[in-house]
């Protein structure tokens, strides 16, 4: 599935279905029960590709998380995906880390649990747990 460079990856199928590949996001969220981590699906995974639009809570209050000097120095860049849950107030109550190097994923996850969202009811259920990427670029910039 999805093209010979992506080999079978999460943005890979996000590419061929919804024409961006940086919507992966999603797919994996509706897939954690058969997917532990992002990457390559292994051959004959069923997966549930869900609609494009993804609910998840506004972010309010960011605190930009630092590129680690040893990361840089050593070129070190990449996501740093994490599971973030919500407490009542919208605060970050636990950023665990699925994948990334743990250079970054120090930093990255330091800066999530100083992060404020807008608490978000979706069919009158609260959204309090979802996937954050964080990237850090090969020139230093992180998002």
């Amino acid at each position: 599935m999805g093209t010979g460079k992506d080999k079978g990856t999460l943005k890979g199928i996000a590419k061929l279905v919804y024409g961006d590949s940086n919507s992966w996001i999603q797919i994996f969220e509706a897939n954690r029960s058969v997917l532990a981590k992002p990457g390559e699906i292994p051959f004959g995974t069923s997966i549930w590709i869900p609609r494009q639009k993804r609910e998840v809570p506004k972010l309010i209050s960011r605190v930009a998380p630092v590129y680690p000097e040893a990361a840089r120095k050593d070129g070190i860049s990449g996501d740093v995906v994490m599971d973030v849950a919500l407490r009542d107030d919208g605060s970050v109550a636990e950023a665990s880390v699925i994948e990334g190097d743990p250079l970054l994923a120090e930093a990255a996850t330091s800066a999530v649990k100083q992060w404020r969202y807008r608490p978000l009811v979706v069919q009158r259920q609260p959204v309090v747990k979802f996937v954050v990427v964080v990237s850090f670029s090969k020139k230093g910039r992180v998002q």
